[in-house]
């Protein structure tokens, strides 16, 4: 993989972030669980898929995993909102020139990185697929891969922390 440096990386995985969870934004509990085929992964697997990767490469600086088990979709956005809080803070103390030493199997902290965001983005394309073909399409302004600056990504963090904040318990 290409080597970025600690800043480019950083705003990276919180392009990815919040576009991840720009993808849940306005559903319905119900549409979470659906499936438009049978091969195909539900909204909420496909989500708790990634969370359940960033919970593991964060395990191996915290020593402890926070998914032990199938969760609630709820369950889910909030842990992920734990994992993903620690993770960043993990990665922004972290020195640059520890970004290039490896740490799992040989594999570096900056290609770990790029592999968590690329991920997501990946699996962002699933869930807007999903959400056209059961009609749930993102409308106005934003679309697929937004927030490419700092101050657009507080905006939509900001506007989609209301949202869930006003919407949580309906997907516990």
């Amino acid at each position: 993989m290409t080597s970025y440096g600690k800043k480019q990386l950083i705003e990276i995985l919180e392009i990815a972030d919040v576009n991840l969870l720009m993808s849940i934004k306005d559903l319905d509990p119900e549409d979470v669980e659906k499936q438009i085929q049978f091969d195909i992964n539900s909204i909420k697997r496909i989500f708790g898929h990634c969370v359940n990767q960033m919970d593991k490469y964060l395990s191996k600086a915290t020593k402890k995993r926070m998914i032990k088990s199938e969760e609630s979709f709820g369950k889910y956005v909030e842990l992920y909102l734990q994992i993903s809080e620690e993770f960043l803070e993990l990665i922004k103390k972290t020195p640059e020139e520890d970004y290039n030493k490896p740490i799992d199997k040989g594999e570096k902290l900056g290609t770990i990185i790029q592999r968590i965001a690329l991920h997501y983005m990946g699996h962002l394309g699933q869930i807007y697929l999903i959400r056209r073909s059961i009609g749930r399409e993102i409308s106005g302004a934003y679309s697929f891969v937004l927030a490419l600056s700092e101050s657009s990504r507080k905006k939509l963090k900001k506007e989609w922390l209301t949202w869930w904040n006003e919407n949580k318990k309906s997907y516990s």
